[in-house]
């Protein structure tokens, strides 16, 4: 879903995205992807959250995934965990992507 994605990325970032992309879709199989922790940010302060929800507003947001992955030639399954950068701006969540975790 990788062409899917680049829609949530600043316009100035969509370029490289696209072409890296390819890529990771060449060279990685994923088996699996989940959400372990989302921190969120109200410039750059932490936003503390309760059971129903954050307790301000917040433009900013750390998710940690973890994905379940091979790297080919290998058909060896690793577990790699990636902090993704959100934003808020202009009205709309983007997402500051690094791809050279799935490239190395």
């Amino acid at each position: 879903m990788m062409d899917l994605s680049a829609a949530y990325l600043p316009i100035e970032n969509r370029r490289e995205f696209m072409v890296n992309s390819l890529k990771v879709k060449e060279n990685v199989i994923f088996y699996d992807s989940s959400i372990l922790h989302i921190q969120l940010y109200n410039d750059d302060q932490p936003v503390q959250t309760s059971l129903d929800g954050p307790d301000e507003e917040f433009n900013k947001a750390i998710v940690t995934m973890r994905y379940q992955m091979s790297i080919l030639p290998s058909n060896k399954v690793e577990t790699v965990l990636v902090d993704q950068l959100w934003r808020w701006e202009n009205k709309e969540w983007f997402v500051i992507p690094d791809l050279d975790t799935f490239l190395k």
